[in-house]
């Protein structure tokens, strides 16, 4: 279910502009559906103190913060699981949030949109009570009385009807894009820890995404357990879901008919072909490499420049070949088309099966995808296993640009998409074993730490770190624009912003600091970071870095003004942790200290890079410390 409380009626609409879609293969197959409520929540959410300091804050009708434009808008020009779509106007750092509990019942759509019926009916008639209310109230109290009620109604269910989360075996994301550019969706289950993280690609229009239910799910054993939906880089996207939901695939007893039909749509070719597999020996070279060698072949040169032309369009291609790796991928890099192709399959075995494992990996439908090979025999074996691809023989060429299959719009974004994916495909999914061994699960992330001393454009965002971080906050002072340029200015302070990546992406700037520079050492007075790098080691990593820095400066530790202010102690924890000991105690001021020595011992799992302007012109920025 989405939360529908908070949404304002007749702000959002885009109905008309959403391009028909009849149910994809996949919703088809759905024989049951999760039950989870998906709200509104914030990134960087510090309730209430952010309320009041927040650049970023703006009222909701229960006076929280609204992160959607117009709230959840249920758009009723498509179907998806509750016979709409839930439509979504992201402003920065908004995210869609739903308890997951160890036990998940799971329902016919029927059933989902009768139980949808029931309770949207219900909370229009305490909306309506609601509105009278705030005559005396201008806060709509029973709406938010009535959100709490459905959590306890989800709950209750999970507990009375619910069972193993492994009865879902796929989660289906569906939805329709209004931007004209890419972007990118991270979606996240966490426990105490994060469990499962994935980025999927959203293009503009229509986007269908399939995922592993019981790889999300394997980590998940706590009541307070989370699936979280943001967009990568908090960008402000407008952004509809016709499903969103944790779902069991399977075949609906005595539907023969339907089975029928839907075994005919699965061998139907998409409309548009997202990906191209190419054959190599007498395809894209004349000549069997195998037996020539790499010299006895010569490429074709209307396939290279189609290879271009098909990149340029934001059409992904691979490789399908029967061949020795070693040899065919070396005549590949001397050609220079390395970079043109993802997840190359150059071995022995049958090539459908290759082409299912490929788009397995690249996280699109099997019948998006094109095979251009010369030999009749090995597009016939395609064709009979999978009857949804289209096949080609090479001596199509360029002609294959006209056939409307490969018409697809080509944006700025296009000549990028073929990157992007590449990114993603050196990802490997991170599965059980890391839980054993922390640090080789951080190691297996490639996370990387910038440290740069902040300029004009990062200043912003590490002044709304300030002010709506609480459980990662040194000192818990909210500043303003004027009180933060006075320290930026300030030359007794040393500042810096920490930025993060990992193999899934960037999370951008997540960190900042402040340290007072004293005759007596260094005094760390200011330091934040965002709980979405929580339990990373960054700050860890951060803290090592300057002590190895102030050590060598021959400083024999460094200090931190640590002020209680009640949301904060899980960063209080994480000094202890690191090994600070406490030299000045006081009930809600205390002052800490590191030894540099020692903290700069302190195992490394992250790659730091030092990007703070140089002590003197002969040095040189982007010192790698580790």
């Amino acid at each position: 279910m989405f939360q529908l409380t908070w949404r304002q009626r007749g702000q959002l609409h885009s109905g008309t502009a959403v391009m028909p879609c009849s149910a994809s293969v996949d919703e088809q197959r759905v024989t049951a559906v999760g039950l989870t409520l998906w709200e509104e929540h914030c990134v960087e959410c510090s309730a209430p103190q952010c309320y009041r300091s927040c650049s970023l804050y703006v009222p909701r009708a229960d006076g929280k913060c609204a992160r959607f434009v117009a709230g959840i808008t249920p758009n009723p020009a498509v179907e998806g699981v509750f016979g709409f779509g839930a439509e979504i106007q992201f402003r920065r750092w908004g995210k869609l949030e739903a308890i997951l509990s160890p036990g998940m019942p799971m329902y016919s759509v029927a059933a989902m949109r009768l139980q949808r019926r029931l309770i949207d009916g219900l909370e229009d008639v305490v909306s309506a009570v609601s509105r009278l209310f705030r005559r005396v109230s201008r806060r709509r109290k029973l709406n938010g009385a009535f959100t709490a009620l459905k959590r306890q109604l989800v709950q209750w269910q999970s507990a009375r009807w619910g069972g193993s989360l492994t009865a879902a075996d796929r989660f289906l994301l569906k939805c329709w894009s209004f931007q004209t550019a890419a972007f990118h969706i991270q979606l996240e289950v966490v426990t105490n820890v994060c469990v499962y993280r994935t980025r999927l690609l959203i293009a503009p229009g229509w986007n269908e995404h399939v995922l592993d239910a019981r790889e999300m799910l394997a980590g998940v054993d706590r009541e307070d357990s989370r699936v979280r939906l943001q967009i990568d880089g908090d960008e402000e996207v407008h952004v509809m879901f016709t499903w969103l939901h944790f779902v069991r695939f399977g075949g609906v007893a005595g539907a023969a008919g339907a089975e029928a039909e839907q075994v005919r749509c699965e061998q139907r070719p998409a409309s548009k072909v997202k990906c191209v597999a190419w054959d190599l020996d007498n395809t894209l070279w004349q000549g069997v490499i195998g037996d020539a060698g790499a010299d006895g072949v010569t490429e074709n040169p209307e396939l290279l420049t189609l290879i271009r032309e098909l990149d340029a369009r934001g059409i992904l291609q691979t490789i399908v070949s029967k061949n020795d790796y070693d040899t065919a991928w070396r005549k590949i890099e001397s050609l220079g088309l390395q970079e043109f192709f993802l997840y190359p399959a150059i071995h022995w075995g049958p090539k459908s099966q290759s082409l299912r494992s490929i788009a397995d990996r690249l996280n699109i439908n099997i019948d998006t995808f094109a095979v251009i090979d010369d030999s009749e025999f090995e597009r016939s074996e395609i064709s009979s296993a999978l009857p949804q691809v289209r096949v080609f023989d090479p001596t199509v060429g360029l002609k294959l640009l006209q056939q409307d299959a490969f018409d697809v719009p080509v944006t700025a974004e296009s000549s990028s998409r073929r990157q992007l994916y590449r990114t993603e495909s050196v990802r490997q999914q991170i599965q059980a074993g890391w839980r054993g061994d922390f640090e080789d699960f951080l190691r297996s992330c490639e996370l990387k730490l910038v440290i740069r001393q902040p300029g004009l454009q990062e200043q912003q965002r590490c002044l709304e770190l300030l002010q709506r971080s609480n459980q990662f906050n040194l000192s818990g002072r909210k500043y303003d624009s004027g009180s933060f340029q006075r320290l930026m200015q300030s030359g007794e302070h040393e500042c810096y912003s920490l930025e993060v990546s990992d193999r899934f992406g960037t999370y951008g700037i997540v960190g900042f600091a402040a340290f007072l520079m004293t005759e007596n050492g260094a005094m760390l007075v200011d330091f934040v970071l965002s709980c979405r790098v929580a339990q990373k080691q960054i700050e860890a990593h951060f803290f090592r870095w300057f002590a190895t820095c102030r050590a060598a400066l021959g400083e024999r530790e460094f200090r931190a003004s640590y002020c209680r202010t009640g949301r904060n102690q899980p960063l209080r924890d994480v000094f202890d942790e690191l090994g600070f000991t406490v030299v000045v105690a006081g009930e809600e001021q205390q002052v800490l200290s590191c030894v540099c020595d020692r903290a700069a011992t302190q195992t490394a799992v992250i790659e730091v890079t030092d990007e703070t302007r140089p002590k003197n012109s002969e040095q040189v920025a982007g010192r790698r410390v580790s």
